[in-house]
Formats: C-alpha cells, structure tokens, sequence
C-alpha cells in the first residue's frame, strides 16, 4: 500500500469580513474565501475530510455561492471517484460548512471529537448557529478521544481553539507528514506573520495558540480551512 495523496476539493466561496477569518485583520473588510474539503487515497482507502456545507437557502448562514460543480459528490464525481467508495469520513469540527453533507457519503465511518460533540450543544455565547443540530445527530460517528490512529498512515490530534472539539487530521505522503488543520487557521497568513494571527472566530486565544506551539512541534507542512492558496496545487505532494 502506497503513501497517502491530498487533493482539495472547492465545495463553495463565502463571504466575509476579513477579521473573522484573521483576529483583528482588515476589519470592515469584506473578501471572499473557499469552502473546503479533502480527498485523500494511498491508491486503496478512500477518505474524506469535511463535507462542506449544505447549498445555501439566503437565510441560515452567511452569504456563499455553490456551483452544482462545487457539491462535494459532483466534485468527487469529476475525478472519477463515485461518493459511496468513501469508507471514511474525517471531521475536523461540526461547524455548518465542514459537516454539513454527511448524507452523501453513505457508506463511510464517521470520526469525530468526542470533546466536538459535547461542544456543539453548548458552545460559547453567540457561536450557537455555526452549528445545525438537527443535520449533525443524523449521523453515527466514531467518537475519537483527544490523539488517536484512524488507519495506517492517517492520525487525528486534538487542536482545539477554534472550537473545543477541534482536531487536525495527519497524513504520511511521499514527501513526509502533512497536516490539515481544519479551521485551526483559516489562512496562510495567519500562520506566516510574526507573531502569528489567531482565527477570527475562536474559544480561547491561549487555547489557540497552544495548539498552535502542538503542530509546530510535528514539523509537518500545514494545509489551512480557507485559503485560495491551497488550489495552487491540484495534488498533495
């Protein structure tokens, strides 16, 4: 079995104020970001991280677009990869627009935070509809309790920050340990200037950057929630 490759599938583009992305950068700001998920396959397993959000109705979350193209099974479709071959699903958080299109994934296990799911129906103040209870406990999850293998060559840590329950998903390739950190930071910048920027919308700011000093440590390239940068490239590595 071969080393896993990560391909980044563009499953919508919100907008936003650019401070919710990056604490305290260009408020007032607004600008345009994508909605991301990952495929991963070592040329066997076929896994998933995030399913994106569901198509917007105008009225639940902030304003998106999403081309039919961009739904996740259109987008698995066009690389030749039928949905129902996903055996695993991967989240790195219950926010709407990382877990929001489970159902299309019927054959897959679910794997999630423990801490996530606890977190989810108590959140801090005024982040309670980031979160659609009635579309997430639809689905039956692997619960994950903080570090953990989810199979040969993929691992999860526990990152949390953004939200209690967040993890960031480790993948060994070809080209050594990658690290998709969920909305840990949304954008490269975040994690590129001295010091480094916190997201937007997050718990704890010490928590945050805690987790930041955790995956620092893991010397590993770093792929963030929702940056445009990422499509540069169609495959990891």
């Amino acid at each position: 079995m071969g080393k896993f490759k990560i391909y980044p599938l563009l499953v919508g583009v919100n907008i936003r104020d650019r401070s919710q992305l990056a604490y305290q950068l260009d408020p007032g700001t607004k600008s345009e970001s994508p909605m991301i998920c990952w495929y991963l396959t070592d040329g066997k397993r076929k896994v998933m991280v995030d399913t994106g959000g569901d198509p917007p109705d105008g009225v639940r979350h902030m304003p998106y677009t999403q081309t039919e193209d961009q739904l996740p099974d259109r987008a698995l479709l066009k690389m030749g990869v039928d949905p129902k071959e996903i055996d695993t699903v991967i989240l790195t958080h219950l926010h709407w627009d990382h877990a929001n299109n489970n159902h299309l994934f019927p054959n897959a296990k679910f794997y999630v935070q423990k801490k996530e799911l606890q977190y989810c129906v108590a959140p801090v103040t005024g982040h309670e509809k980031i979160y659609d209870l009635n579309i997430i406990f639809k689905t039956k999850y692997e619960i994950v309790d903080e570090d953990a293998q989810i199979a040969e060559g993929i691992s999860v840590t526990l990152t949390p920050g953004h939200t209690d329950g967040s993890q960031t998903v480790l993948v060994d390739t070809d080209e050594g340990l990658y690290a998709i950190v969920g909305d840990l930071f949304n954008l490269y910048v975040c994690w590129e200037s001295k010091p480094k920027i916190i997201n937007g919308l997050h718990t704890s700011v010490q928590t945050c950057y805690d987790s930041y000093a955790k995956i620092e440590k893991l010397n590993a390239t770093l792929l963030p929630g929702h940056d445009f940068r990422v499509f540069e490239k169609k495959r990891y590595p």
